[in-house]
């Protein structure tokens, strides 16, 4: 990075080598509701340390399947892939653990509408699906710009309050995010920023014309 003499901080130093992600599975509803996040870090062990200071109710995964453990008041768990990204099996988990219970006093059916990703489709979770009388509408292929109410109202506003947050960050000493930062960052996004706020889930609904009980990211 090069910048003038006159500048009093340097917000990235070094932007890696870009092969390590963390993903964020975000679940909204167009009654305006936010489920808690599940995070899912690139690595094969969960250490406590990323799993403390987040929002109430996240989930903590990382993407090698080793063992399961749990550790009150979250829950750990892993699964097998290595880049951080969500697959069909941590998607299954999120399913069983996290939607499932918080969406039991909704009246069945339930419509749950997501993106064409690999990871939303295996056996066991159309198993459950068909179990709890849930409908899973997929969005067609390069779509969801348009048809995504996450995308399109929703996260314009959230990436900026992460923006800002991360300058935050950076400003207070921190040279880069790790894995430890994860859940403090994403409770300051959740709770201290109150950025799923009602009237910005409801307006995401709105603008894609979509009235469904649940929408995932």
């Amino acid at each position: 990075m090069i910048v003038n003499s006159s500048t009093r901080h340097t917000f990235e130093q070094d932007g890696g080598s870009g092969k390590k992600y963390t993903t964020a599975l975000i679940a909204i509803s167009a009654a305006g509701q936010v489920l808690p996040p599940f995070i899912i870090y690139s690595g094969k062990n969960l250490m406590d340390k990323w799993c403390r200071g987040g929002p109430p109710g996240a989930h903590y995964a990382v993407t090698e399947k080793v063992n399961i453990k749990f550790c009150f008041p979250v829950f750990f768990i892993f699964s097998p892939s290595y880049q951080g990204w969500i697959n069909s099996w941590s998607f299954e988990y999120w399913m069983r653990e996290m939607f499932i219970p918080a969406t039991s006093h909704i009246n069945r059916p339930l419509l749950l509408i997501v993106d064409g990703h690999a990871a939303h489709v295996n056996l066991n979770v159309i198993q459950l699906m068909q179990q709890h009388q849930i409908i899973c509408l997929m969005l067609p292929p390069h779509s969801t710009h348009c048809l995504q109410p996450i995308d399109v109202v929703l996260f314009n506003n959230v990436k900026t309050d992460w923006i800002n947050i991360v300058k935050n960050h950076m400003k207070a000493g921190y040279r880069s995010i790790t894995n430890g930062h994860i859940p403090g960052l994403m409770y300051e996004l959740f709770i201290n920023k109150q950025s799923f706020t009602t009237t910005r889930i409801v307006s995401s609904f709105t603008r894609s014309g979509e009235f469904s009980e649940y929408m995932i990211l």
